[in-house]
């Protein structure tokens, strides 16, 4: 978690000199604010973070995700939350479950499903038809109790060897949620 640092006016006026600890307030401090760290004045808006770790592996888990929120037609603050889709061989298996970690009824919609190639180059979504490897890329998304449940059409463009690796993870999952 990043400290907050109180910057006095005196070290903002323009005979001041640039400090390394300015620089470093100045980089810190947005991140202390979304953090909510002590001292730091608090947010307003229904911006949220998510704390947990980049480096915690495994499907299911967020990552790094800064949390906005919205009102809906029906004023209800919405959230979004990103969620790894973890190892997923699509050549082989057609669908994978992720855990999300919400509770099912609070779901409003899966906004994205971003895929990642073998080759680490190559994003494209799940479930927008789109040109990729000279073929058409379909599949869909869908959630239950506690999974996303994503599928790939077969024969379709994830259906090959380009998306067959297992040792990184296959993308990312966007989901828009209520509290």
């Amino acid at each position: 978690m990043a400290a907050w640092t109180s910057i006095p006016d005196s070290d903002l006026d323009p005979e001041s000199p640039i400090t390394t600890s300015l620089m470093l307030a100045l980089r810190d401090n947005p991140i202390a604010i979304i953090e909510g760290a002590s001292g730091a004045p608090p947010l307003t808006g229904g911006i949220k973070a998510d704390s947990i770790d980049e480096r915690t592996t495994g499907a299911g888990v967020s990552i790094d995700s800064v949390v906005g929120s919205a009102k809906a037609g029906t004023g209800e603050n919405l959230f979004f939350k990103v969620i790894e889709i973890g190892d997923w061989n699509m050549d082989a298996d057609p669908s994978v479950s992720v855990a999300h970690g919400l509770t099912a009824t609070k779901i409003r919609a899966i906004l994205s499903v971003y895929i990642r190639a073998d080759a680490l180059n190559v994003y494209e979504t799940l479930d927008t038809p789109t040109l990729a490897f000279g073929q058409l890329v379909q599949g869909t998304a869908s959630w239950d109790v506690t999974n996303v449940v994503l599928e790939r059409d077969t024969g379709g463009a994830f259906d090959n060897t380009s998306y067959d690796s297992t040792s990184f993870n296959r993308g990312w999952i966007t989901i828009l949620h209520v509290p």
